[in-house]
């Protein structure tokens, strides 16, 4: 398969998984993942195919029905390194009440994750807050933003990618709300 072929079939699994489901704008979703592929290969020059497969598929075993299935395909599909990038962008499942403990135990792994899977995470936060202008719940944007400003601004100074686009792109939402830099 050649390298084409392999980002088609990226972009075709992750449209199976994500099919039916939406946005907060009501976009199809499949229209997150192509959009943080085209950010990790234009804004950051990423040109790994492999890496740009996993960009394409970073969601694919956490929004899954079937979680196994789907990272048996991408192993089987793709091989390991992109099953590992999938897997350490993949957030566990958490309940309500163990959601913060969740939130930091995946930062944590994203903070001792190679560079460029860090790329690939401000690739994916970028692209949802750019789109954060269009969530319709006050408090979900206010959270967001102050997590984006408190956990990933400083991942990207870190990894040394993004730190621009990121900043903008959370000052345009709080300056269309209204919001306070400290999330009030």
């Amino acid at each position: 398969m050649d390298d084409t072929q392999k980002l088609a079939l990226a972009v075709a699994l992750a449209a199976e998984v994500h099919r039916g489901q939406t946005r907060d704008e009501g976009a199809p979703y499949i229209e997150h993942p192509i959009r943080v592929g085209r950010i990790a290969a234009v804004e950051l020059g990423i040109g790994d195919v492999d890496l740009l497969c996993a960009a394409y598929l970073h969601d694919a075993i956490e929004d899954a029905e079937d979680p196994d299935k789907v990272r048996r395909d991408i192993g089987e599909l793709f091989g390991a390194r992109v099953l590992e990038v999938v897997e350490i962008l993949t957030k566990p499942a958490a309940t309500p009440e163990h959601r913060e403990a969740r939130n930091a135990t995946y930062h944590a792994r994203l903070l001792a994750a190679p560079r460029e899977v860090r790329m690939l995470k401000l690739a994916d936060r970028l692209d949802n807050t750019r789109c954060l202008i269009h969530c319709p719940d006050s408090k979900k944007r206010a959270r967001y933003l102050a997590e984006t400003e408190e956990k990933y601004l400083p991942l990207a100074e870190q990894t040394g990618v993004l730190v621009e686009e990121l900043s903008r792109a959370t000052e345009r939402v709080r300056e269309l709300y209204g919001l306070q830099g400290d999330g009030e």
